[in-house]
């Protein structure tokens, strides 16, 4: 996965809601469908809401479901955001150099 800023439980959700499957977000993720299952468990018991309901055999996202979505979406994308501000940032700071006399370079690589 991309970005490791996120919870997997969050990644995993992001990635069920996406393809409205817990089959096909195991698959894509590399874990089994019950992993997949736990974790959204989890996340449901750790904000007290259901994410999804099922409705005629297919998944939607409950109301607070879309809600975490909207959320997670935009922590990605501001995590993106400063993850490519921070390379850009470093690319074009410049070394700092330091120049001393031959007696002061001798007692500070003694430090």
């Amino acid at each position: 996965m991309e970005n490791k800023m996120l919870d997997n439980k969050i990644e995993t959700f992001m990635m069920v809601a996406h393809l409205k499957s817990y089959t096909k977000a195991a698959e894509s993720l590399f874990i089994s469908q019950p992993a997949v299952s736990q974790q959204i468990r989890q996340l449901e018991e750790e904000f007290g809401v259901k994410l999804f309901n099922y409705e005629k055999r297919k998944l939607f996202l409950t109301t607070e479901g879309k809600e975490l979505l909207k959320f997670a979406e935009s922590v990605k994308v501001q995590t993106k955001n400063i993850k490519i501000k921070m390379k850009l940032s470093d690319k074009q700071s410049s070394p700092l150099n330091f120049a001393t006399t031959f007696s002061l370079s001798n007692n500070v690589s003694t430090l």
